[in-house]
């Protein structure tokens, strides 16, 4: 649910009106309409439920998982472990709320479930400060998990925190130190597996654009050798939720649909010998937040909206890899 610094239905707001503003692009030709699934009313307005768009043929056409992952509310913001095992998320039982009531409500917040003989348990709420607060924007392994919170007070304005696990719970969580915080103004994030470097988004100066993806380097002691992926990754618009695979052989992201599509899409960009490749446009149509376990399985969130635009609802979605050798 959130992205960082700001509120993140603040932001995607902010993003679905650039997305409006910019289609009907020059050189784009006229797209098939998105699969309808449902059309319902809640309340007053008119929702259109449409799926996400699979570009390339790797993966099973995306499905929304079911419950007790789907619950009734909006789960947005997902992390599949490694192994897939673990699945984190953002729940908040009313879109439609302020972040800052959402803070109060004692329900919105991070939950966790297992995986257990092919079905996932019953979703839990993480309890990590005893304080009202809000977290989202989440990094977990087997010892640490990353997030960021609302805990300083201002519901518009959070930190990045760890908390390490002790006896399967999440313990002693702290702020991340200033350079993170404040200096390189980490939004979302990701690790690779050693630890060593970490892949973020972020609109300090000096990027390429209105949010950039970096990258900066752990030394044994402080975070440094600060650097923009710059072209091809970066563009002058919205590049966010970077992930990297286990192997760090792919950068997945999100950005505006280079397609046509309606609002943000999830691209892939491969290693090369300098840099990195051309990103590739893999899912489409009001999507963001992509991680994959390791059989390459693809966990994101997908946005409903109504009539006019506005979010609505939003649901984790997963994509099958239909082969593990298969790359395209």
């Amino acid at each position: 649910m959130y992205i960082g610094r700001k509120s993140s239905l603040f932001f995607l707001l902010a993003v679905q009106i650039l997305m409006i503003l910019s289609t009907g692009c020059e050189g784009v030709d006229e797209l098939p309409s998105t699969q309808i699934v449902e059309e319902n009313t809640q309340g007053d307005v008119s929702v259109v439920r449409s799926a996400p768009i699979l570009q390339v043929s790797g993966w099973e056409p995306a499905q929304p998982l079911p419950a007790p992952i789907d619950m009734q509310g909006s789960e947005s913001s997902s992390f599949i472990t490694q192994d897939g095992q673990e699945l984190y998320f953002f729940y908040t039982p009313d879109i439609s709320l302020p972040e800052a009531k959402m803070a109060l409500d004692g329900i919105s917040g991070i939950y966790h479930a297992v995986l257990i003989d092919s079905e996932w348990s019953e979703p839990e709420r993480l309890d990590i400060f005893s304080e009202y607060s809000l977290e989202g924007c989440i990094y977990a392994d087997a010892e640490t998990l990353w997030f960021c919170s609302t805990l300083g007070g201002d519901p518009y304005e959070i930190s990045l925190y760890s908390a390490r696990r002790e006896n399967g719970a999440w313990v002693d969580a702290r702020i991340a130190d200033e350079q993170l915080n404040d200096v390189f103004q980490v939004e979302n994030f990701h690790f690779t597996s050693d630890k060593q470097c970490l892949f973020f988004a972020s609109a300090i100066s000096g990027g390429e654009g209105l949010l950039d993806i970096w990258q900066a380097e752990w030394d044994g002691k402080v975070w440094g050798n600060l650097q923009n992926l710059g072209k091809p990754i970066n563009s002058p618009q919205i590049e966010n939720f970077p992930f990297l695979s286990a192997d760090g052989s792919e950068l997945w992201f999100t950005a505006p649909s280079k397609l046509g599509h309606d609002g943000m899409a999830i691209f892939r960009s491969k290693k090369q010998s300098q840099g990195w490749g051309e990103p590739q446009e893999i899912i489409s149509h009001n999507v963001n937040e992509v991680s994959m376990d390791e059989r390459g399985n693809l966990y994101f969130t997908h946005y409903f909206m109504d009539e006019s635009d506005g979010i609505v609802d939003a649901k984790i979605y997963v994509a099958v890899k239909k082969d593990i050798g298969v790359t395209q």
